[in-house]
């Protein structure tokens, strides 16, 4: 990295030293093709540079060397060629530059560097299941897929299970495929195990064997299982609808109890108001006697008081009162008895 740094600044001191640089160009884009995660030694590769138009010049640095591309009008890309490659790992990088009229140069700034690496063998494979795939839509099937730098010839790849020596599957891809789908039916007794993949394919002419992926793990479920679980999820639905029903029920029992409450709560009331009302109406009457002044009439108009009362505030009213039985009323022939009570108001 420290080598690295020098080589950036030794660049940039070489550009600044012979140009007039004015940084407001939009960096380009630096990619590969092919891009592998390991190169073979003798193999090649180009190094792309897509820049925003107009462009004038790209350059390209790699361990403290540089190259240059002059573009046409209307250019705005250039490659450059990469081969054979040697063993060992070089970081590469590119910049778009553009001449103006009066001979300065406008310059994007180099791009981040890709990095490739040259090897004695390929990359590994890498291996996932895909659980949300179609093919396990009914929970019976797991997919693995197996990913691997297929080159332009094509390649094949080899499914293993660790329970088994042989490879359980193979599948052939063409140059432009680099990746390959495994179905596993999880309800097969063999389906259990760990699985692992790794691909060939043709490098300058020879068959190369990738290594082993690292392995997955697909564990064996019956089907009986399976069917308990659904079982057990549709008792589940069943407990839960059956206690909502109760909580309902309970909430109109109490609510019948509340409007039941109510109404003996308002029956209580106005029988209780019509006592009260009855007592009352017994006290007026009890004073209207208590306070009464009994006045005697005989049939010639002579009347004695039989209770003297001095209040200048009362009123007579002269109440004829009727015998409780016909008997005594009938008796009565030479004088009547007339009784008046004088009411203090």
């Amino acid at each position: 990295m420290f080598t690295f740094s020098i080589f950036l600044t030794t660049v940039h001191f070489h550009i600044l030293v012979e140009m007039q640089d004015i940084y407001d160009f939009p960096k380009p884009v630096l990619s590969l093709s092919p891009s592998y995660g390991v190169f073979l030694e003798g193999e090649a590769t180009s190094v792309n540079c897509s820049c925003q138009c107009p462009v004038t010049r790209v350059q390209l640095c790699y361990d403290f060397k540089c190259s240059h591309n002059d573009l046409l009008e209307g250019q705005c890309e250039t490659s450059f060629q990469l081969k054979p490659l040697n063993r060992g790992k070089a970081s590469y990088m590119c910049e778009c530059l553009l001449l103006l009229e009066n001979g300065i140069w406008k310059r994007s700034g180099f791009t981040d560097p890709v990095q490739i690496h040259v090897g004695d063998q390929l990359s590994k494979p890498n291996i996932k299941a895909l659980p949300d795939s179609d093919a396990n839509a009914s929970r019976d099937n797991v997919l693995i897929s197996c990913q691997g730098d297929i080159r332009p010839s094509g390649g094949i790849f080899y499914f293993y299970n660790s329970r088994r020596k042989d490879f359980r599957q193979i599948h052939h891809v063409t140059g432009l495929e680099d990746t390959a789908a495994f179905t596993i039916n999880i309800h097969e007794h063999s389906s259990a195990g760990n699985y692992s993949c790794r691909y060939e394919t043709k490098v300058n002419g020879r068959a190369i064997l990738s290594p082993l992926s690292q392995s997955v793990s697909v564990t064996e479920k019956r089907k009986d299982d399976h069917r308990s679980k659904a079982a057990q999820k549709r008792l589940y639905v069943f407990v839960g609808l059956g206690c909502a029903a109760v909580i309902i029920v309970l909430l109109v029992v109490l609510c019948l109890l509340i409007v039941k409450k109510g109404q003996h709560k308002r029956q209580n009331i106005q029988r209780a108001a019509s006592i009260a009302i009855q007592i009352a109406d017994s006290k007026d009457q009890d004073g209207i006697y208590d306070n009464a002044n009994l006045i005697y009439f005989n049939s010639m108009g002579e009347h004695s008081k039989v209770h003297d009362n001095n209040c200048e505030s009362v009123t007579y009213a002269a109440l004829n009162i009727e015998g409780s039985n016909q008997n005594t009323s009938a008796s009565v022939v030479r004088e009547e008895l007339c009784v008046y009570m004088d009411v203090k108001t």
